[in-house]
């Protein structure tokens, strides 16, 4: 199965054969208040996350959601490019790491996709790319937990 390679406007033979440059992800990672202030840590929130604080701790983005990223996604969801979930998924863990988030979790938990969109589309996104995401980590994955019980219109 061929991969795309938005930056580059290729198509690659595989995922491993995107260029690193190529790949839809930078060195980006950010601890991100409740009104989606960047933070340089969790300490650092935004005026109004300090006057009503949210009910999280943390929000760990692993990207900016460029058009590169927001291209590859769009690929795994509707071009069948499930070849993209592993190079998708395997920088999350990483960036984790890399940010020192201080807890790890007790298991990943994909968001599940509607039965009849799973149905038509075959799988889901969510769950390929939390499979690398799992292994780097070291955590089982868990799909019993969430279920969906309305169907959504497709976010494109």
């Amino acid at each position: 199965m061929d991969s795309f390679c938005p930056q580059a406007s290729t198509r690659r033979n595989s995922a491993q054969n995107v260029r690193q440059t190529c790949r839809p992800w930078g060195d980006h990672t950010a601890v991100v208040a409740a009104n989606r202030s960047p933070a340089s840590s969790s300490q650092h929130l935004c005026a109004t996350c300090l006057q009503r604080p949210p009910a999280f701790s943390i929000v760990h983005a692993a990207c900016s959601y460029q058009e590169r990223i927001k291209d590859a996604i769009h690929q795994l969801k509707y071009r069948n490019q499930v070849n993209l979930a592993e190079p998708l998924g395997k920088p999350l863990g990483k960036s984790l790491e890399v940010a020192e988030v201080g807890f790890k979790p007790d298991c990943i938990i994909p968001v599940p996709l509607h039965p009849g969109r799973l149905k038509k589309r075959g799988y889901n996104q969510a769950l390929e790319i939390s499979r690398p995401l799992a292994r780097k980590m070291r955590v089982p994955i868990d799909t019993t937990l969430l279920q969906r019980t309305l169907k959504t219109p497709p976010e494109q």
